[in-house]
């Protein structure tokens, strides 16, 4: 798809990263985000699952260091890769380092949205999210799961907004959160 977005002269940043919360709309927003600019779309958990030749859940089976670790090798290696749109995941920016690291060769941007809506995405989603699940691998749910995204929620947010460009998604289409973030990054560039 042709870009509908027209680039700023530089030094409009050749790598965006996209943090946020779990369910937060990370991997939509990345690929529309890249269509806008004419980039590439990387989903960060999937790379390190091409890469690993491991799934996610198998590498937070042995412990959440080794998955963390994993992640940061691989977020390592977007850092030389022109036009990308990566979208990390809930944890991948957390470390200061990495969050300086991934701001250092582009521009990060916080996804926000309210704990509430968090939940009922995370609750009505399919997919396996290993740092919401209780003993023996059982999903949370109810206020169990509200509990716990308050919790994490709680020690990320801060970091989160670390971010170059801060946008508050609720009730936007992952297309109109794309639009939003390339004329917020454009903003810093002018």
């Amino acid at each position: 798809m042709a870009p509908d977005f027209l680039l700023p002269p530089a030094p409009f940043p050749r790598r965006i990263y996209l943090t946020g919360f779990m369910g937060s709309g990370k991997s939509a927003v990345a690929v529309s985000l890249a269509d806008r600019l004419g980039f590439t779309s990387i989903d960060l958990d999937k790379l390190v699952e091409a890469l690993t030749g491991r799934s996610v859940a198998a590498l937070f089976s042995e412990g959440e260091a080794v998955f963390r670790a994993a992640e940061r090798e691989t977020l390592a290696r977007t850092f030389d890769k022109p036009q990308i749109v990566v979208a990390t995941g809930g944890g991948a920016l957390l470390d200061p380092a990495a969050m300086e690291a991934a701001q250092s060769v582009g521009c990060v941007v916080y996804l926000r949205l309210p704990a509430d809506s968090l939940v009922a995405r995370l609750d009505a989603d399919p997919k396996p999210r290993p740092l919401l699940q209780g003993p023996g691998g059982t999903r949370l749910r109810g206020e169990v799961l509200r509990s716990r995204v308050e919790e994490l929620l709680a020690t990320r947010v801060p970091r989160y907004e670390r971010a170059n460009v801060v946008l508050d998604v609720e009730g936007l289409t992952p297309r109109e959160i794309g639009r939003a973030a390339a004329h917020g990054i454009a903003a810093l560039s002018a």
